[in-house]
């Protein structure tokens, strides 16, 4: 897979772009910038000019070119030359449910797949794409963000569960809180016993994105692995 130019704002304007034309864009990459061909022959002048504006409006001044044909628009669009973090990227495709695992709960059955830097082809297939976005900083956390079904991106750090009910709703919940309310379905997991520090202990509860959340044993808020109940003991 060649290694792509296009940043996670691309992304979203790419997403963004066939919401509105009602299919997806074709995107060629070029040495300079890239182009986007949005066919037109489905959707009325109306929402041609809105979809103009908007691309526009999101590129300012990376828009280079924009051509109005019979049955397409194509926009000339310069790279950005920020520098981001590494990603891998694909199109977006129909949600494949079977690259996860069933798991359930009282009345409730759900499919899920962790999120983990070797299984990234898994996530593609569970979430019908997505970007994986590597930190280059040592020990930094690996996010991997998706569109739900309603278009919106959502942003599930690396260890975490991404959850699809049976009606379709996605969402991300961290590794600790999965596990609480979930278990393989036909499958005993084993009990681990070497889950102490924060961050796996079952003390450590409302985690972000950046692993800081509050400890019950401490009360008080904690960074994620600043602590380890075997070796600090809280003051009565």
């Amino acid at each position: 897979m060649e290694k792509s130019k296009l940043n996670p704002f691309d992304a979203e304007l790419l997403v963004m772009i066939g919401d509105i034309a009602k299919s997806q864009p074709d995107v060629e990459e070029k040495t300079d910038g890239y182009e986007i061909t949005v066919a037109i022959t489905e959707i009325p002048g109306t929402a041609v000019e809105a979809l103009k504006q908007a691309v526009a409006g999101r590129l300012g001044n990376r828009l280079q070119v924009t051509h109005t044909l019979e049955r397409a628009v194509v926009f000339n669009v310069e790279y950005d030359p920020t520098e981001y973090p590494e990603q891998i990227r694909t199109r977006l495709v129909d949600p494949d449910a079977t690259a996860g695992t069933r798991y359930c709960r009282t009345l409730l059955e759900v499919d899920a797949i962790q999120v983990r830097r070797d299984n990234l082809d898994d996530l593609l297939r569970f979430t019908g794409g997505g970007t994986m976005t590597t930190p280059r900083t040592p020990d930094g956390r690996a996010v991997y963000s998706f569109a739900d079904g309603n278009g919106i991106f959502i942003d599930a750090p690396e260890s975490w569960f991404i959850i699809r009910e049976p009606g379709g709703r996605m969402y991300a919940k961290p590794e600790r809180d999965f596990k609480r309310e979930f278990e393989p379905k036909g499958i005993s997991e084993p009990t681990r016993h070497d889950d102490k520090g924060c961050g796996d202990c079952a003390n450590f509860t409302n985690e972000d994105v950046n692993g800081n959340g509050y400890c019950e044993a401490f009360k008080s808020e904690q960074s994620c692995g600043a602590f380890r109940c075997q070796e600090y003991k809280p003051k009565n």
